[in-house]
């Protein structure tokens, strides 16, 4: 595989199959060489390295932690990798790339997000993001002196308001759903919400029944009340319990002759 057609173009080996499970870009294709188009690589080798370096290893997408950032070039070079990875139709890497933007977002300065404005499209997954993280910023600053203000996405500062989640919190299916576009989403990708539903559904719940004493008392009691004994047969049953399980008789007694203490 070459990162471009130019003469000096570097090389890589990778198998096969790897790049197909990652792009369909070059799927089908039976070419012994893959060859990247300039346009495609856009002349930045340190994205391209960064995406070899994920094809061996293909990570799952990073969660995000509070005061946790990445080494880099992670940090500063995410959205560059979302939008190649849009480029050459790599889903996985692309969701890879956006929980990175999502956990290394606070470390970026205001041209990253001026760079998402430009490049990536409306409601795509990238956009969504930084529409929330722009205007929940400028809603926390004071008016006026947030970094983002000459962002477009500033304007969406006016439906913000107290309840507002931190929008690093979410999964990233968030923002490949409708509910993305939502700034004060409420939807089960918020893991407050999730837990909450979960706690409703175990509670709707019956509870298992106590195997034991009490357990086996509380079904007979039941059993008896939907199918109850007459009366009559109860009786019966009471009485010849009673004739076929008399208590043993005593044997009798033998008398002893009382001997006498004086002497003949």
């Amino acid at each position: 595989m070459q990162d471009g057609p130019e003469p000096d173009a570097r090389s890589f080996c990778i198998r096969k199959e790897l790049l197909d499970n990652a792009t369909t870009l070059f799927r089908g294709t039976t070419e012994p060489r893959i060859i990247f188009r300039t346009k495609v690589v856009k002349t930045d080798p340190v994205v391209f390295d960064m995406f070899i370096n994920w094809l061996n290893h293909s990570e799952d997408p990073v969660p995000y932690l509070p005061c946790h950032y990445s080494q880099e070039p992670w940090r500063s070079r995410a959205v560059d990798v979302w939008l190649f990875a849009k480029r050459i139709c790599a889903p996985s890497l692309e969701r890879y790339a956006l929980s990175q933007v999502v956990r290394n977002c606070a470390m970026q300065d205001s041209s990253a997000f001026a760079c998402i404005e430009r490049e990536a499209k409306a409601k795509s997954a990238l956009r969504r993001f930084s529409n929330h993280w722009v205007a929940w910023n400028c809603y926390l600053a004071p008016e006026g002196q947030s970094e983002y203000v000459d962002l477009a996405a500033a304007k969406l500062a006016s439906v913000v308001n107290s309840e507002t989640n931190d929008p690093r919190i979410f999964e990233i299916e968030h923002w490949y759903s409708p509910c993305g576009d939502d700034i004060n989403s409420s939807c089960i990708h918020d893991p407050v919400v999730r837990e909450n539903a979960v706690n409703e559904l175990f509670a709707s719940r019956r509870p298992r029944p106590e195997w034991g004493l009490k357990w086996e008392a509380e079904n007979k009691a039941s059993r008896e009340k939907q199918n109850p004994v007459p009366s009559t047969l109860k009786a019966k049953n009471s009485s010849a319990a009673i004739k076929l399980n008399p208590p043993p008789p005593l044997p009798p007694r033998k008398t002893q002759p009382i001997l006498s203490s004086k002497l003949k």
